[in-house]
């Protein structure tokens, strides 16, 4: 008897265990794969670009960690740019224009041979690919970065013009160099943190998704699927009320467990439903049957509510105009944003034929910069014509404030000697070294000591230092602080200009003898040892030269 009931006893708690652990990972949230955990490094881009179908899997997961061939990561490309819906009435080997080669598309695999063939026609595989594409070979890091800026619709520049400051270049294809520069500066593919490119290396299938998701968030062709507005409502019925693009209202059905995530921030990890607030801007992906799968909180200048209201007016013929760059555009086409003398804002694409100066010099497009004065010509709509004059110059003082954004990252520097505080622009080109190394603008710190090269309102170069050389001021006391342990001091050498400076624990000298603070008198000429911390002038020794 006493057999038969524990042999039951033992299935239900064996059933029991089976029941509380599945739903217990089923609380802990789905998978976009199976093998990419919560919080992997990619997991967002790999979710979007799968939403967005950029992305597939293998029967047991996604393979984050293993490289990718070359046929592989043309087809995604095809697929972000939106050309894979494209028709064609030409076989990939009818594509092909050197029939002298070996025929490698006969190793095409049958799955890709449509989108390599569009490859083929759109110039992303370029006749040079032609004669040696070798499509089951893993793809390098600066082959990816070649036909990424094609895919994107970017020319190849001058290569006599680029110049990349990797610490390994000099491994870089010349041929190529163009294109891993504009790949770094539009943030597509990024160095590494000890200042290398490794071209040569491997892009992992994780690798290639963030590329990807970084080039739609650039070129924003695939909105099939897709959705912005600002929530109005997040309801317990699994449905989301947005205000949408157009200023009207809309509700959508979410699926049980959809994928959000904070598209602000680069680490943003899978976020709970309740994660989403009423107000916040938000990108939808939306599921073959039209229910919200995945949701991204994005900054608020990601969202724009369209108006019916007037468009700039169409200029016909040719006008010259004057005023100042606020923006650049490159994708999809290259644009400029003028702030005119009225205070209005207008945007005008650039003719293709555009000639373009700056300082009187020859320049490119990217040479020009938010803040450069500009005399333009416009005919028909479009710039034809730029004469760009910007002001260069020197600054220093300590950093007090650091900005880091996708789009426009900022540097505030406290000029303790002209009691101002100027804000510059800092993007891809600016170099920043730190003692002698260069470096990355998130290893700039508050309170670092920036000597900066200015254009306009950018930062070209600048140069970091923790500021602790002996520095002096020579003057005359003209106020003193006691209870604060200060004194101010008209200081020769600053023409007339009268510095604070806080001794606290510093020695007082007279005839060769050590003095206290309170042997100080307005009217001493003073030496005052020490060091700039901050925009406050700390002095270790102060001598009195003439009481």
């Amino acid at each position: 008897m006493g057999r038969s009931r524990t042999i039951p006893f033992l299935f239900s708690l064996v059933f029991l265990f089976l029941f509380l652990s599945t739903n217990i990972a089923h609380a802990g949230g789905m998978r976009i794969f199976p093998d990419i955990p919560e919080g992997h490094w990619a997991e967002k881009d790999i979710a979007k670009m799968k939403f967005k179908e950029v992305v597939k899997g293998y029967t047991d997961g996604y393979h984050p960690n293993e490289g990718l061939n070359r046929e592989q990561a043309v087809v995604m490309l095809i697929r972000v740019a939106g050309l894979d819906k494209k028709s064609t009435d030409k076989t990939l080997e009818e594509a092909v224009e050197d029939k002298a080669v070996t025929p490698w598309y006969d190793q095409v695999s049958d799955w890709a041979e449509r989108d390599i063939t569009t490859a083929v026609e759109e110039g992303i595989l370029t006749p040079d690919d032609e004669k040696d594409f070798r499509p089951k070979d893993e793809i390098k890091r600066y082959e990816a970065a070649v036909l990424a800026a094609r895919a994107m619709g970017l020319k190849e520049a001058d290569q006599g013009e680029v110049n990349l400051h990797f610490a390994d270049s000099d491994k870089i294809p010349q041929w190529s160099r163009s294109s891993v520069e504009a790949m770094f500066e539009y943030g597509i593919i990024a160095g590494y943190p000890d200042n290398t490119f490794r071209p040569e290396e491997r892009l992992t299938r994780a690798q290639i998704a963030s590329v990807l998701s970084r080039i739609d968030s650039q070129i924003d062709r695939l909105n099939e699927n897709v959705a912005k507005g600002e929530v109005g409502h997040v309801g317990k019925d699994n449905t989301l009320r947005i205000l949408d693009s157009t200023g009207g209202e809309r509700t959508y059905e979410i699926i049980d467990e959809p994928f959000v995530y904070d598209g602000r921030y680069e680490d943003s990890g899978k976020l709970p439903l309740i994660s989403i607030m009423e107000g916040h801007k938000v990108e939808l992906l939306k599921d073959t049957e039209g229910r919200v799968s995945y949701i991204e909180i994005i900054a608020d200048d990601d969202f724009i509510i369209e108006n019916d209201g007037p468009v700039d007016e169409f200029i016909v013929g040719t006008e010259t105009l004057e005023g100042e760059i606020v923006d650049l555009l490159y994708i999809p086409d290259q644009r400029l944003t003028i702030k005119f003398s009225n205070g209005e804002n207008k945007t005008y694409p650039m003719d293709s034929q555009c000639k373009i100066s700056k300082n009187g010099r020859k320049a490119i497009f990217s040479d020009l910069a938010a803040g450069d004065f500009i005399v333009l010509e416009v005919k028909n709509n479009k710039i034809t014509d730029i004469d760009a004059e910007v002001e260069r110059g020197d600054n220093e003082g300590c950093i007090s404030a650091i900005t880091i954004t996708r789009d426009h990252s900022r540097i505030t520097i406290s000029n303790k000697k002209e009691d101002r505080e100027y804000t510059y622009d800092v993007d891809a080109q600016t170099i920043i070294r730190k003692n002698r190394k260069r470096i990355d603008l998130r290893e700039v710190n508050v309170g670092d000591y920036a000597e900066v090269e200015v254009e306009g309102k950018r930062i070209r170069r600048m140069n970091l230092e923790n500021r602790s050389l002996e520095e002096h001021i020579v003057g005359e006391i003209v106020h003193i602080n006691k209870r604060l342990e200060l004194i101010r001091v008209e200081s020769v050498e600053g023409l007339g200009e009268a510095e604070d400076i806080y001794l606290g624990d510093a020695s007082v000298y007279s005839s060769g003898k050590e003095r206290g603070f309170s042997y100080l008198r307005d009217g001493d000429k003073v030496i005052a040892i020490g060091k700039w911390e901050g925009g406050v002038f700390y002095a270790s020794e102060v001598v009195v030269t003439s009481p």
